[in-house]
Parts: C-alpha cells; sequence; structure tokens
C-alpha cells in the first residue's frame, strides 16, 4: 500500500492506495465553515475516493459517530440499486448430517444456510450451514426430530422440535445458548416459521380450544395475534426487520376462504386476492420495504398463481410454460421473488426478476446431476436455497450468482460492529463500498453505461481484495441508524463492475 498526500477543499488529507488500479481512499476531519461544503457541525470526518481520472464519488459527510479506518467498512453506508438481470448459478450441495437427504428452507444475507437433514439412523434434525459446515441443531431434551426453518443475520435459528413421549411439537429458537422452547399459547403444538435481526420470532401455535393462532415471540414473550373480524384462525409465515408480521386469516369459520394478511403494531391488515373477496390468498414472506409473496386464486375453481403485494397493488407472476399452478415463497429486498410451479406430477422452481420467470434448473450448468424441484428464499445477493435431487437423492441446494456479489450486514443491528462481505472481485482490486439514504443513478466515472442507483453517492471505505476474490469490511454502526433503511453497493472501478445492492432495515 502506498501512502500519498491528496488535496480537497483546500485542504490536505492522508490516503492508501486501495490496491492495483485506480482507486485510493482518503479520510480527514474538517472543521464546520463555508469553504468547503458548508458543514454545519463543529467537527467533521470526511471520506473520499479519486481515481486517475478524478473525484471517483464527491466527498460526504459521514455520520459524526463513525470512527474510520482505512480498512473497514462503517455499516451504515449502503446504497441502492435496480435489480439485476437473472445470471447464472452455480449450485452447492448442501450435503446432510450421515443420511441420505436435506432440505433448505432459510437463507440469511451473509448466506448461511437453514434446513433440516438426515442422520445415519434416520433421525431428522434441525441444520445451519455456513461456509460449507453443517452444523447439527439438536434437540430440545426429549426430542428426537428438529426443523430449522429460518435464520437471522446474527446466525440464530427459527424452528421446531417434537417431545417425547408426547410428540408433541414446541417452537424452539436456537442462539448463542443452545435451544430455547418457547412454549404454546395454551395447545400441544407451535410452529417458528422466521426469525429477524431483533430476534423476534413468527409462527403459529394452537389454543387449549384446538384454534391455530398467529403468534409474536418477542421479549421472552409469545403474543398470538388476531385473526380477521369472525374468524378464529390465523397463522404467520415470515416477519421482517420492522416486526411487521405476514401470513394468512380466514374469513370466518368452517368453509370461509383465507386471505394473505399482515400485523403490524397489534393490527391486522387484508391484503386480499388476484380475484376478490371470495378467492383464497396467502403470504409466505415479507421484505424489509413491506413488499409481500405468496400465493392467491387466479380463477373461482381454486387455480392458485404467485403473486406479489406491493404499494402498487396485487401482480401475478403467473406460471411457467406447461404448467397450471404456481407458488411464491421467498422475497429479497430488491423485489425478486422464488417459489415453485406445478404442472401434473411436475415440480421446477422458478426466479421472477425483473418481472420474468424463469426455470432455475436452466440458470445452473448443464451435466451436473441435480435437478431443482422447489426454491425458498432469496436473498440481496441473489443467493437461492430449497430441495432437489441430485443423482435420485433429495438434497438441500444452495445457489450462488457469478459476478460481484455483497452480502451482509450481519449481525444488521444499530449500535454494534457490522460486516459485510465481497465475493467475485478480480484478485488484488481496490473494492470500494458506497451508501445513500434516497435512490437515484449516477454514472461511474470511466466506465460508460455503468451506475450506482443512488442521489449524490458517497464512498464509505476501500480495501483490496484478497487472491480469491474475495473481501470483507468490518466497524460499528452508530446507535443513530436506528429505524433507518439504508442502502450499499461494491464497486471494483478497475473492472467497471457493480455488487448487487444490499438493503436493510436497521431495527
Amino acid at each position: 500500500m502506498t501512502v500519498q498526500t491528496l488535496s480537497a477543499c483546500g485542504r490536505r488529507s492522508t490516503a492508501r492506495s486501495g490496491g492495483p488500479g485506480t482507486v485510493i481512499m482518503a479520510y480527514k476531519s474538517l472543521y464546520a465553515g463555508a469553504g468547503c461544503g458548508g458543514w454545519k457541525k463543529p467537527r467533521l470526518t470526511v471520506l473520499v475516493v479519486w481515481s486517475r481520472t478524478g473525484l471517483l464519488f464527491p466527498a460526504r459527510e459521514l455520520l459524526p459517530s463513525m470512527s474510520l479506518h482505512p480498512y473497514s467498512i462503517l455499516a451504515a453506508l449502503l446504497l441502492a440499486a435496480a435489480p439485476a438481470a437473472a445470471q447464472s448459478y452455480d449450485v452447492v450441495d448442501l450435503g446432510t448430517l450421515g443420511g441420505a437427504n436435506s432440505i433448505a428452507y432459510g437463507v440469511n444475507e451473509a448466506g448461511a444456510v437453514a434446513g433440516q437433514a438426515s442422520r445415519a439412523n434416520g433421525e431428522v434434525r434441525g441444520f445451519l450451514w455456513v461456509d460449507g459446515v453443517m452444523l447439527n441443531l439438536g434437540t430440545l431434551p426429549t426430542g428426537a426430530a428438529s426443523t430449522a426453518a429460518d435464520v437471522n443475520a446474527a446466525g440464530a435459528c427459527a424452528g421446531w422440535s417434537n417431545l417425547l413421549p408426547s410428540l408433541a411439537e414446541h417452537a424452539v429458537r436456537w442462539g448463542q445458548g443452545g435451544i430455547m422452547d418457547l412454549g404454546t399459547l395454551g395447545g400441544q403444538h407451535s410452529y417458528s416459521k422466521a426469525i429477524n435481526a431483533r430476534g423476534e420470532i413468527a409462527g403459529w401455535s394452537y389454543d387449549v380450544m384446538f384454534n391455530q393462532y398467529g403468534f409474536l415471540y418477542s421479549g421472552g414473550v409469545m403474543l398470538p395475534l388476531v385473526p380477521l373480524a369472525g374468524s378464529f384462525t390465523c397463522s404467520a409465515e415470515a416477519i421482517n426487520n420492522r416486526g411487521v408480521a405476514a401470513g394468512r386469516s380466514y374469513l370466518g369459520g368452517i368453509g370461509a376462504p383465507y386471505h394473505a394478511v399482515t400485523w403490524q403494531s397489534g393490527s391486522v391488515l387484508d391484503l386480499g386476492t388476484l380475484i376478490g373477496a371470495t378467492g383464497f390468498s396467502e403470504a409466505r414472506d415479507i421484505n424489509d420495504l413491506g413488499d409481500v409473496v405468496g400465493t392467491s386464486s387466479v380463477t373461482g375453481g381454486g387455480t392458485l398463481h404467485a403473486a406479489i403485494w406491493s404499494a402498487t397493488g396485487i401482480t401475478d407472476l403467473g406460471v411457467l410454460p406447461g404448467m397450471s399452478l404456481s407458488e411464491g415463497h421467498g422475497m429479497n429486498d430488491l423485489g425478486e421473488a422464488v417459489g415453485f410451479c406445478q404442472g401434473g406430477l411436475s415440480v421446477v422452481p422458478f426466479l421472477y426478476s425483473n418481472g420474468v420467470m424463469q426455470d432455475l434448473n436452466d440458470l445452473i450448468p448443464a451435466g451436473t446431476g441435480w435437478e431443482l424441484q422447489q426454491a425458498y428464499e432469496i436473498n440481496d445477493a441473489g443467493d437461492i436455497v430449497g430441495f432437489g435431487t441430485l443423482n435420485g437423492l433429495a438434497r438441500g441446494f444452495l445457489l450462488r450468482r457469478d459476478g460481484l456479489r455483497l452480502r451482509g450486514p450481519a449481525p444488521g443491528l444499530a449500535g454494534a460492529p457490522n460486516t459485510l462481505t465481497v465475493s467475485g472481485a478480480p484478485a488484488g482490486a481496490a473494492v470500494v463500498l458506497v451508501y445513500g439514504f434516497a435512490a437515484g443513478s449516477t454514472a461511474v466515472p470511466g466506465c460508460p453505461g455503468l451506475n450506482v442507483q443512488i442521489q449524490s453517492p458517497a464512498v464509505a471505505a476501500v480495501t483490496s481484495a484478497g487472491p480469491s476474490g474475495n473481501a470483507s469490511f468490518t466497524g460499528m454502526a452508530p446507535a443513530a441508524l436506528s429505524g433507518q433503511t439504508l442502502w450499499m453497493q461494491a464497486v471494483v472501478p478497475s473492472a467497471c463492475a457493480v455488487s448487487n445492492p444490499s438493503i436493510h432495515y436497521f431495527p
């Protein structure tokens, strides 16, 4: 690394080369004054990046509580960008716990995977898969089987475990303290389906009268979620980092339709269906922007299609050619959704991106031995999990997009150290992390047609990719970020490449 002295706003600043190529990072402290951007605070830290053709992005004030280091990211710094078109994928066999089969249900923004896998004796256990290693999460003390349904940014998992000899199933949480029984709403069974960055868990349970209610588990207490008026049945399937849960509620008693709903601050909202009040619908996932993916009736005869609910209304995602039904199961903050389509005995997974539905089998290399069947979750980096058959055996998979990818932040909390990782960069190249608080579009100098989608983008940090093309940024996210949605993107100027955006709401 070479150290250079540069000039900006009439001041001197220390800089380091970000590796071979063009990018240099500079940081300094400035006193307020109209002569350098008109800052109004007593003392500010400013971070800028130059290329050989000039300033890459304009200098911008950083949050004052952040301490800078040439090789650290302050996780508050994020950038928005439009979803990328569907790309090719590498497929990863997640393996098993010694048995033959596995299924993957959830993936967090760092690429950690939750699911269930068989042991050599045939018993099923929930697992957490991180960087090629599958961890057996175990069961409750008297249990013989468990399932992990979701994993949050910190690596905590939610799911359920059975209990012997009753064979009751209880919602559980796995974390640093091991497995925790969350109990029930008074009945025999409960199931955790999703967990957010704060550790809040959504799921459903029976009460003493055998009614099924969704629940929100927070602060050590399981609270029932209210169904739509006139009903005694609802279930929660997802929860975002804002604490908004999503699922379904019946509209009445036996024979009544059920509708996709969300719960926020104790209130339930009917999202409706594609064909009106008489149709059926259910929500399976909700992103941090409040968009929901699930399934809805498209005919009075009960034909179901995957659907997205957003601020602009309900969108029918349709079906793949030759298929008659589709179900939406997972959605990222970029509006991309995954699920599966069915036609007769054929079941295939789909990716819905930029208004186009594609069979995931068409996006992986030929000759792998894989036949992908169902997809359950997708993160902002485009990592997709689900299950299929590998040489005839049912196995959980992780699909990873080719190209420059940005993952994180983890654990995704304000007032805590956070880490973001980059993969797919040229070895030794400078990697620039940019951020913003509002969407827009700004050209990257020296790279015709390459844009970062943010108003007045600013640079958070610069580092160099290692021999394998990986890089990481770690630093403190200020407590002041709590309650804010931020965007982030990595840029490699020497290769004229940008990563996927990572959008995160800091609870």
